[in-house]
């Protein structure tokens, strides 16, 4: 991967999956490339669906897409062209977004979800 001056690497990761090993590796290799300015650790700590669901206000994770079945639902979401107003439109709040601490494993890392922001314009 190429990186930039002054990058900040996103980790987001699942911890249902015990691979510290392996992140802990990915991070020593992050902190020791000179472009790298910060690492911020997310973890997820339920799926995606329920993270959303968390974050907006909708009573179940298809009013976000209109789709048919909570199956087709990361599809719909892939394809949405409207995502920010959507998301708008459900008061999606990114503070409620993986901010959990709650997790096993991963002992050595903390949650830094507090670090990501969004502007009116969809960038942090």
């Amino acid at each position: 991967m190429t990186l930039t001056n002054n990058t900040t690497v996103v980790l987001i990761f699942d911890v249902d999956v015990k691979k510290e090993d392996i992140l802990y590796k990915n991070i020593e290799i992050l902190e020791k490339d000179s472009k790298v300015k910060q690492i911020v650790c997310i973890p997820q700590v339920k799926n995606f669906e329920d993270e959303l669901m968390k974050a907006c206000k909708i009573k179940k994770i298809t009013d976000l897409t209109a789709s048919s079945t909570e199956r087709e639902f990361k599809s719909d979401f892939i394809k949405m062209n409207n995502l920010c107003s959507k998301l708008l439109k459900y008061n999606f709040d990114i503070a409620k977004m993986w901010n959990s601490d709650s997790w096993e494993g991963f002992d050595r890392i903390h949650n830094e979800s507090f670090k990501i922001k969004i502007t009116p314009q969809g960038r942090g």
